[in-house]
């Protein structure tokens, strides 16, 4: 599934799953989210291994994955890619995933 798509209801939980594989299958993707959740601003991929100390092509990569997974939006202006967190749809993953377990871990 293409990470623009919205979920469709049946494969919800699997969708919710599999962002959050992607996020925590790295230290660094979380230190990449933390990050632009404490700035609350559209940051480049620079302004990110400036912040982390990590290289650029890590970065970029480690963006590309959360990208993908739904969990990050990027607004190309010029040369530069910025990218932040969608309030809106990263607090449905998180609805989503409190809902599945409360119905699968009571």
């Amino acid at each position: 599934m293409c990470a623009c798509e919205a979920p469709q209801p049946e494969s919800v939980e699997s969708f919710v799953l599999e962002a959050l594989r992607t996020a925590m299958a790295s230290e660094s993707r979380l230190q990449l989210m933390f990050l632009l959740l404490q700035k609350r601003a559209m940051m480049t991929v620079s302004d990110l291994a400036k912040e982390t100390g990590l290289s650029l092509s890590m970065v970029s990569r480690h963006l590309q994955a959360l990208h993908e997974a739904g969990l990050l939006e990027r607004d190309k202006q010029s040369r530069k890619v910025y990218y932040r967190i969608p309030g809106t749809k990263l607090a449905q993953v998180l609805r989503n995933l409190a809902d599945f377990l409360e119905s699968c871990c009571p």
